[in-house]
């Protein structure tokens, strides 16, 4: 997006600042502005990507509102910036969808879509998956709703995996990626606690 704007001369350059709203918040009274000043001056002449703002309206403390309000003051002057907030759909985005100009919803992915993806990142490293692998990664898909980032993520994983298990002698097929490379359950965290 920060390239066609910058193509059409929405923008002075081609480069943008991801950041968090949550970084808006500051330390101390008055020091949000301060910040928030800071970061859209930073970002001025591209483009500012501010991601999950619904972390701002979901904190009952003044500094998420402070941010907010900063926030919203940059969206409503004339700056030397675009601005691009993506989130969740929520209260959050349906509050100030009036200060943009352009609103696009990224489309709901389905499981096929998400294990073409999955193949598609397999292929760019030359590699194919065996067809039980997707079986067994379908089956982990049902009634979740992940994103293409989930299932890259997902991918990234068993292909770590993969090249261990291969490096132990674990598959023997360096090229395919079978089930047994799939990671597809949280980390746990085991803890050792005694009680004084």
């Amino acid at each position: 997006i920060t390239g066609y704007l910058y193509e059409y001369g929405y923008i002075k350059e081609n480069r943008y600042l991801e950041i968090s709203a949550e970084f808006f918040k500051g330390s101390y009274v008055g020091h949000t502005a301060k910040r928030a000043e800071a970061i859209i001056s930073y970002a001025s002449g591209g483009v500012l990507f501010i991601k999950n703002i619904h972390l701002l309206t979901t904190n009952a403390d003044s500094f998420s509102g402070e941010a907010f309000s900063a926030i919203i003051n940059a969206l409503s002057t004339e700056n030397n910036i675009s601005i691009i907030i993506s989130d969740i759909d929520g209260s959050s985005l349906s509050n100030i969808q009036n200060l943009f100009t352009l609103i696009y919803e990224f489309p709901q992915y389905t499981n096929n879509d998400l294990l073409q993806i999955f193949n598609i990142q397999a292929y760019k490293d030359g590699l194919s998956v065996q067809q039980e692998t997707f079986v067994k990664l379908n089956n982990h898909l049902i009634n979740k709703q992940l994103t293409c980032r989930d299932i890259i993520q997902i991918y990234n994983n068993a292909k770590k995996n993969h090249i261990n298990n291969f490096s132990k002698g674990i598959i023997t097929d360096k090229y395919v990626i079978v089930p047994e490379d799939l990671v597809l359950n949280k980390p746990k965290v085991k803890l050792n606690l005694t009680r004084k």
